[in-house]
This record gives structure tokens, sequence and C-alpha cells, in this order.
């Protein structure tokens, strides 16, 4: 039954993506029909604005078509401008004014708009806009505060801070808290952050190097540092308010470093103790925080974690480097009275074990031969064993030497699969059922997709939308991990993803159903408490975003290997090797590995792809056609090319073609069907036709009327 299911599974998979994976056709961003789908697109992104004003055409600047005669999809790209006319106030773009350019909004927009002879006026399959609030010149604008270009900045801000404080010590930076930059005669740049008191002398070192520790003392600054126009640091104000340690406090309890000399002892009495647990196998700990507190001797009161390790307690006598961890952290507080004369008067431990789900789902987890849960079980086995056995006398347990457990449960995925078959994302969140046997006040994992949680977790994103500094509103991606604890109420602890939106937050003060996924990710730890009255309390939200890649212009970035903008560029490149060749066939490509695009004075692509011979011979074809068959018995050409292409010269150049003989693949590593690169080569001509046998012509290159020219409504406002 399972594998009739994978093998369903598989079939849907491959005979869904034969149609969706078909070539895209360039088409004229002039073309009537492309305006008439961008016009339906539009029509539809302005229909689902609730506020603000309508956006206007601006540009189409790609367009595509897939399908038949009668039933084309266009596949369009266009740039959208604000303007005059309010949302919902009955008017079409057309006949609306642009907004002046710096009091405009401005996007760009990616549509698939079906239109069919037969339906009218179409259909708008998907559709994703991509919205920039308008511009201020000489606004200051927020940057991310690990931005490569604070960097020097704070370094200056802090040697000055360093050069003209009375302290003894130098202080160094702990965190950035704000940051924006504001273009003026040069950049102004203005920073919050954080400094931390170090232990290195101004007496005796130079100035502040990397092995400076933190000590007590810390402070907040806010600084505004000037970059002139050439490029150097020019006026710097600073203002920093020094925040001092609590005094000192005769018999409270001081924090103290773990690595302390007076803790190992202690230490090695509480991971004895630890390991008197009822587990077959050793914990390791990790300590995380230690107080002493002065009494007749010391007090010391010791928090940490510990995780079972896989060495079993036969074999070793103390945890060392190759043991590797089990389970999920437990928690502990430890307190330890030492007397005056160093004996160990009194020794207390509090643990928490480790939650029900497991870092390792589905791992068979070691537990004790002595543990309640086996009771039940053992005898179960013991009483089927006597039923079986035949023997005079009935047998007893002698000793139980080995025993583990596995939890079962569910797991949600979501994977992401580009175009060429590979995974690029990949987010899985797991909940594991919980055992039999109740546990009252315990925490208990549910399932990630339960009704309960959506208002839970509509509370927790409309916190952080509300609360962080993040331009545009967040949406839920995967529930990771979720658990219940009953307590006056109920709370839970739950693990998410976030995905930024297109939707800013100066536009729109809640998520909408239009809100889609944009750039920036992250990730959320919440504990929420919802009292007896069904009252929601955020208790703790710690929220994490992954910030992109600060972009690099003019490096190169990848492409899709099916993208269409290869088509033209591989043509070219195959019909150089074909001509300098010695081959007496013609070569087509078989497969794209990878593509890049950098621009230059132009574009420069760099393509990695394999090619194969086909059935036309050199002698009879003087280029390919469309009856050029690759020959799928034979081996293949791994190939490298480097093109250039230069659209306002109507100039294609391929720089380097380098190829060579690789062994033979299977045909089944290269579905077919599902790359449009398979007909590469071919070229159109100026009549529209696509051939490889006229004799004494070179053909041209195909090359799309795109973009369009800027749209120019009815009555443009004069100043846009």
């Amino acid at each position: 039954m399972k594998w009739s299911a994978l093998l369903l599974l598989c079939f849907q998979v491959f005979s869904s993506g034969a149609d969706h994976h078909q070539p895209i056709h360039d088409a004229s961003c002039n073309d009537p029909k492309v305006f008439d789908a961008v016009d339906l697109a539009l029509k539809k992104y302005n229909a689902g604005r609730k506020e603000g004003n309508q956006f206007a055409l601006r540009r189409i600047t790609e367009a595509g078509t897939t399908g038949v005669h009668g039933s084309e999809h266009y596949h369009v790209t266009y740039e959208i401008i604000e303007s005059t006319c309010a949302a919902q106030d009955g008017h079409v773009w057309q006949d609306c004014q642009l907004k002046p350019r710096a009091e405009a909004a401005i996007g760009v927009c990616h549509a698939e708009v079906h239109i069919s002879s037969t339906e009218k006026p179409g259909n708008v399959i998907s559709q994703e806009c991509s919205i920039t609030p308008k511009l201020c010149r000489g606004c200051p604008l927020p940057i991310w505060s690990d931005d490569a270009r604070l960097q020097p900045i704070t370094m200056h801000a802090i040697h000055k801070f360093n050069y003209e404080s009375n302290d003894r010590h130098y202080y160094k930076l702990e965190s950035i808290s704000k940051a924006t930059r504001q273009v003026v005669a040069g950049i102004i740049y203005k920073l919050e952050y954080k400094i931390k008191e170090t232990d290195c002398d101004k007496n005796e070192v130079p100035d502040l190097h990397s092995g400076c520790k933190p000590l007590n003392f810390s402070g907040t600054c806010k600084a505004s540092v000037h970059i002139t126009l050439d490029g150097s640091i020019g006026k710097t104000e600073q203002n920093c308010h020094m925040s001092a340690p609590v005094p000192a406090c005769p018999g409270c309890q001081t924090p103290i470093s773990s690595n302390s000399e007076e803790l190992k002892p202690i230490m090695k009495t509480i991971i004895e103790n630890l390991n008197k647990m009822g587990r077959l196998n050793l914990y390791k700990l990790e300590v995380q925080s230690v107080t002493s507190q002065v009494v007749a001797g010391t007090r010391y009161r010791i928090q940490y974690r510990y995780r079972e390790t896989d060495c079993p307690k036969s074999k070793f006598n103390e945890v060392h480097p190759g043991c590797k961890p089990l389970d999920d952290y437990g928690s502990c507080t430890a307190t330890v009275h030492v007397a005056p004369n160093g004996s160990i008067a009194s020794f207390g431990l509090g643990c928490v074990p480790p939650p029900l789900v497991h870092s390792c789902v589905g791992c068979p987890n070691p537990i004790s031969g002595n543990s309640e849960e086996l009771k039940p079980i053992l005898k179960f086995i013991i009483g089927k064993i006597n039923e079986g056995s035949g023997r005079p006398n009935l047998l007893r347990l002698e000793a139980v030497k080995q025993a583990t457990s596995q939890h079962h449960g569910s797991c949600k995925a979501t994977v992401h699969v580009a175009l060429n078959g590979s995974i690029t994302g990949f987010e899985q969140g797991c909940v594991l059922a919980p055992p039999v046997a109740g546990c009252r006040g315990c925490h208990r994992p549910i399932s990630s997709d339960s009704e309960e949680l959506k208002p839970i977790l509509e509370h927790c994103i409309h916190k952080f939308n509300h609360e962080s500094d993040q331009l545009n509103l967040f949406k839920l991606g995967v529930v990771k991990k979720a658990t219940s604890q009953v307590v006056a109420g109920r709370k839970y602890n739950i693990d998410f993803s976030i995905m930024e939106t297109n939707c800013s937050k100066k536009e729109f003060k809640e998520l909408h159903g239009h809100c889609s996924a944009h750039k920036l990710s992250g990730a959320c730890k919440s504990s929420v408490f919802v009292a007896l009255n069904d009252s929601k309390a955020v208790t703790q939200q710690n929220c994490g975003i992954h910030a992109p890649s600060p972009p690099c212009t003019g490096c190169p970035k990848p492409l899709e290997t099916n993208s269409t903008r290869l088509v033209e560029p591989l043509a070219h490149t195959l019909k150089k090797y074909n001509s300098e060749s010695n081959d007496p066939v013609l070569y087509k490509v078989d497969h794209i590995e990878k593509a890049t695009a950098q621009i230059v004075a132009g574009t420069k692509y760099a393509v990695t792809f394999t090619i194969k011979p086909t059935n036309c011979s050199k002698e009879s074809n003087e280029d390919l056609h469309a009856g050029c068959h690759i020959d799928a018995t034979s081996g293949y050409k791994r190939c490298e090319a480097v093109i250039v292409v230069v659209p306002w010269l109507k100039k294609v150049e391929p720089l380097k073609v380098s190829c060579s003989e690789t062994e033979y693949l299977p045909a089944i590593l290269s579905i077919p069907g599902l790359s449009p690169f398979r007909t590469a080569a071919l070229v159109k001509y100026g009549d529209g036709h696509a051939s490889g046998h006229r004799q004494g012509h070179q053909p041209e290159p195909f090359v799309p009327v795109c973009p369009r020219a800027p749209w120019k409504p009815k009555a443009v406002n004069p100043s846009s």
C-alpha cells in the first residue's frame, strides 16, 4: 500500500509539472493583447486596495506567452506609480492623473493572466506587487545594524569616546540598537548603541584590541557622524550616558565566573549527583549562572542545563569529548553550602526534565530499567513468555539490561523546489504524541495546525508587527513546535517562523489577504498566557530577523536554468561551437547546470551546460532546425561559455566556448519536457520562420520589443 501511494505521488508530480514548465515565448511589450493582460491585472490589484490611492501603469518591461492560439497565458512584468484617484472611488486607472514623482509611491508587479477567446474578459492566475513608498530626498532612512558601512563609523565613535573620556579603562561596542543614513552634502549617519567597559587599562595598552574582556560598567550612546563628499569622516557629535553597576552589598548574592577555581570541587559533586539519576547513560552539563553569598561559610547557587549523552555508565566513568547528546536540555538549580573549613555542609538539587518534544524525531531514547513506565510493559512480557514456554514452573524477571522508548508523532514540512529541480528551501515542524499516562500541569505538545493555536498566533504576529521597527508587516511562516500547559488558565510555548510581506506599515495597519511574502524571514519563540476569561497576554517573545546580504552592484547573480534570458545567448554560443568544431554532426543543448548574469556594458552571462549530437550532419545542414533531434543513446559534452549581450547595439558575442568529452549519463537524469532549452539553438529570422537551411543568408537574432515606452495618461500632471 505504501509503495502504491508513493508511485501515485511521483506520477502526480511529474504529470502536473509537464504543463507548468512549458517554454515561455517572448512577446512584444507593444502588443495590444499584452496591454489587455496588464490592464486586467492592474485593475484587479486596484480593486483589492481598501485604502490609499489607486496605481496607474508606468510602463511594461517584460512580456511572454505560453499556451495555444485562443487560449494564451501572458507572463508580464510592469511598473506602476501612485495616482491621484482614491481607492474604491469607481474610476479606472486610465482616467487618473499621476502624482508628482517626489510624492508618489512606485511599484513593480509580476502577473500571469489567462486570456481565452471563449471566456471574457480573462482571468488573473497569479500576481505579486512590490510597493516602494514615496521618495523623500534628504530624509533619514533606517539601515540594518549589521550594515558593513557602519563598521568604520562605530570604530571612529568608540575611539573618540575612549580618547576624550577620563575613564581608566577602554570601552568597546556592545550592540547597535538603531541606525539611520541621510544624504546631505555627503552622508550623515545617526546611531544609538551600547558600550561596555573592558579590563584593558589605558596606562598599559596603547589602544583597544580583541583581547579586552568586558567588566561591569556599561553605557548608552547617541552619535551623529558626517561623511564628507570625498569619503572622509568629518564632524562627529556624541553623547554617552554611563550606568554604574550595583554597589557592593555585604551578605548579598554576587555573580562569579563559572570557570572559578573555587567551583571545581562543587561542580564535581554536582556531576556525581546528576549521574545518580535513573538513566543508563552519563550526562553532560552547561553552567548558565553562578552566584556566591557569604554566610557562615559560603553559599553557592548554580543554574545549569544538562543533556543525556550516548555514553553508557557501564563503559565510562565520566563524560569525554566523544559523547554525543541524545535528548533536549533539562535545567537544574543547585544550592551548595561550603563550611569555613572547605567541606560541603549541605547540598540541594532541583531539576526540570527535558520537554517531551525531542530534537531527534523518532529516535530511540534510552530509559532506566527501574522506570515506572516499564513495570506494566515488563509484566505483560513475562506473562506472554510464561504462557508459551511449556515449562512446569513460572519464570520471573531477574534484571533489565537495556531499554529504550521511541516517540511517534506527525510532521509538517514546507519544501521549495526551484525550477531546475534543486531544493532551495526547507522548513519542518514536528509534534510528537504525548505519553498515555496523564501528567497534570506538564507541558503537552500540540499539533501545529490545531485550531486553538490560530487566535494565539494571530495575537503574537499582531504584537510583533506593532512593536518591531520593521518597515513592512510580517506574517506567519511555519509553526515548528508548540506546547500547552494547564495553569490558572493555559500557557502556550510556540516556536514559529515569520515572513516579511509587501504590505508597508505606512499603508496598512493590519495584515490582509493581498499581503504576500517578500524578502526577509525570521524566527520567533513566544510564551502566551490565556486566562480563564480567554484574555491573552504575550509574557515573552523573542524574534530574530535574518538580514539579507547587502546588494553587490555589478556582481554575477545566479539565474534560473530555464530562464528565457538564456535562450538567445545560448543560440549564438551553439552556433559558434558548431561552426568551429571538427565534429561531423551538429550539437544541441541538452541540460543547463548553472548560469549567472552580470551587469557590465550590457549583460555578461556565464553558463555551464551539456550538449549532445543530433541526427543532423554538417554536410547536409548549415545550421540547426526543428528537425534536428538529439541522439539519446550517445554521450555528451560538458561546456562552459561566457557571452556578452548589448541590447542597444543588437550585439550578442560569445567570448568563450569550451567543451570537453564526458562519460555517458543515463537518460533518466534528464527528464524530457521540463526544459525549454532543447530547442535553444533555433534562431528566428526576420520573416518569423525558424530554419537552418537558408544558403548564403546570415540569420539575425530575434530581439523582443521591451520595455515599452512609458504610458501617458489622458491628463498628465506637469510636475510628474
